[in-house]
């Protein structure tokens, strides 16, 4: 007899809920929500960035879409974002791929290449605060960051989501 539900055994539903404001989070783990942007000319190309990158600026791994495609186990993966995807690929490249480099690096950290706030939050849908936060001041990648994400989980135990449907 076949299963008549799904199990996901590595999702990340609360990352951008997380990442949507350090402390003081604008969203949950259950909603499905477009990525803020900020910045003029990045709202304005976000077609194209996402078609360009094939990322999709928005949630894609929350709890009613996991309901919603009848998954009913889910092993939630803990991952604070890494310094090293703040950084952007400095290889040499053409003409083009080093201007929008330099379109998209900021040179106001203590690092060299690494990408600017408002790209990283438009992609990722994380705010410019806690990647700021993330880039400058993070020191102690689980008290800092993997502890708190998995706090901020615990606030959600025994709630029922937006669909109250579990």
């Amino acid at each position: 007899m076949p299963l008549n539900f799904n199990i996901d055994i590595h999702c990340h539903p609360t990352g951008k809920p997380y990442m949507s404001g350090r402390n003081h989070q604008k969203h949950t783990p259950f909603e499905t929500y477009p990525n803020e942007i900020n910045a003029w000319l990045i709202s304005r190309l976000k077609k194209q960035i996402s078609n360009l990158t094939g990322i999709n600026l928005s949630t894609q791994s929350n709890f009613d879409n996991l309901s919603a495609g009848k998954v009913r186990v889910v092993m939630v993966n803990f991952t604070p974002i890494e310094k090293a995807f703040l950084f952007a690929n400095t290889a040499p490249g053409s003409f083009l791929e080093d201007t929008l480099k330099d379109l998209v690096t900021d040179k106001k950290t203590l690092w060299e290449d690494t990408v600017k706030s408002k790209v990283i939050s438009a992609l990722t849908g994380y705010s410019e605060e806690d990647i700021d936060f993330v880039k400058k001041m993070m020191v102690n990648y689980f008290t800092e960051g993997l502890q708190p994400e998995y706090d901020y989980l615990l606030k959600f135990n025994n709630t029922k989501g937006t669909n109250k449907k579990y």
